[in-house]
C-alpha cells in the first residue's frame, strides 16, 4: 500500500513537472520554428481574391511577409490562440489602421498586428516588413561591370576620367545619350559607357 502511495505521488510530481516546462517553453509564431502539432492544423490560404485586395492596399497600411517559412495568422493577439491560417513569405497583407487595445499598429516596436486582409486576424509584427518600394526612375541605370564603370569628362575613350562606380551601384542619366556615350548627374557628372548599363530593378 505503501509503495502504491509512493508511485501516485512519483506520477503527479511528474505530470506536474512536465506541465509547467511546457509552460515556460518560449512561443513561436513564425511559422518555421511552430510544432508540428500547430504546422498540421492551419493550412496556406490560395486567397481567390488578391488581385482585388492588392489594389485596394494603400501604401500606409501594406505590409510584407518576412518570414521565410509563412507568417502564422492568429484568431486573438496572442501566440496561445487559434491558428487562422499560414501566409506565404513575401506575400503582401493589409493592416487594420485602428488596432485594437492589445496592439499597437505602425509602431515597429509592436508585438502583434491586426489585418484585414488576406485573412482577418493577428500576426507577429516582428516579421512583416514594409511592402516593396515604388518602381524606380525612368533614368535610373544600374552599372553592370566587374570593376566598376569609369565617369569621364567628355564621350570619349581618350577623355580625362572623373572617377569610377561601382558595379552594382545605381547612376542617374540625363538623356539616352548617343553613339554608345551617356551623361550622366549623379553620383558623379560625366558620361560613361551605355554597354555597362542596365536598367535599374
Amino acid at each position: 500500500m505503501k509503495q502504491m502511495s509512493n508511485w501516485k505521488k512519483s506520477v503527479t510530481g511528474l505530470t506536474l513537472l512536465l506541465s509547467a516546462l511546457t509552460a515556460f517553453v518560449p512561443p513561436s509564431t513564425a511559422a518555421s520554428t511552430a510544432t508540428s502539432q500547430e504546422i498540421q492544423t492551419p493550412k496556406i490560404t490560395s486567397f481567390q481574391n488578391e488581385g482585388i485586395y492588392q489594389l485596394a492596399q494603400a501604401s500606409d497600411n501594406c505590409r510584407q511577409v518576412a518570414a521565410r517559412n509563412g507568417l502564422y495568422v492568429r484568431e486573438d493577439p496572442t501566440v496561445y490562440s487559434r491558428a487562422l491560417g499560414v501566409i506565404p513569405y513575401e506575400r503582401n497583407v493589409t493592416v487594420v489602421e485602428n488596432p485594437g487595445r492589445n496592439t499597437v499598429g505602425g509602431n515597429p516596436g509592436a508585438k502583434w498586428m491586426p489585418i484585414s486582409a488576406p485573412l482577418q486576424g493577428y500576426v507577429y509584427a516582428g516579421f512583416l516588413t514594409s511592402c516593396q518600394e515604388s518602381p524606380p526612375p525612368k533614368n535610373c541605370r544600374e552599372v553592370s561591370a566587374r570593376g566598376g564603370l569609369y565617369v569621364r569628362q567628355e564621350p570619349s575613350i581618350n577623355s580625362d576620367v572623373v572617377g569610377v562606380v561601382p558595379n552594382g551601384r545605381n547612376v542617374t542619366i540625363e538623356n539616352r545619350g548617343a553613339n554608345g556615350w551617356v551623361p550622366i548627374s549623379a553620383p558623379l557628372q560625366g558620361y560613361v559607357s551605355a554597354a555597362y548599363l542596365t536598367y535599374c530593378p
